[in-house]
């Protein structure tokens, strides 16, 4: 299976990457409902069924709307997930740069 999916998802990493992006991409969306005055859960059911419903949509949403953060994998996955945003970021060129208080601590 990972030599199948390797010529989509790349070397070791890019599947966490992607999953990564996915939910940055779900929660910002949520931010950007709730800001937006919009009520968050009727655009949760109004995207569920097109083409921005997403597995993690389905997984977390409910959860994202709850501010439920428990932890729903092992505290590792979290960590190493964690660390390869701080990882990204910083290899970046950029001049601002907002991580997560602690965010670094992986380390």
């Amino acid at each position: 299976m990972v030599e199948w999916l390797r010529p989509v998802l790349g070397p070791m990493g890019k599947a966490t990457a992607a999953r990564s992006a996915n939910l940055v991409g779900l929660s910002e969306g949520l931010v950007f409902a709730k800001r937006a005055g919009l009520d968050v859960r009727e655009f949760v059911e109004g995207i569920r069924s097109g083409a921005a419903g997403s597995m993690a949509l389905e997984l977390f949403a409910e959860r994202m709307l709850e501010r439920d953060f428990r932890l729903g994998v092992f505290a590792e996955y979290q960590v190493r997930d964690l660390g390869m945003g701080v990882d990204v970021v910083e290899a970046g060129d950029h001049d601002v740069v907002v991580v997560l208080p602690g965010a670094s601590l992986w380390k």
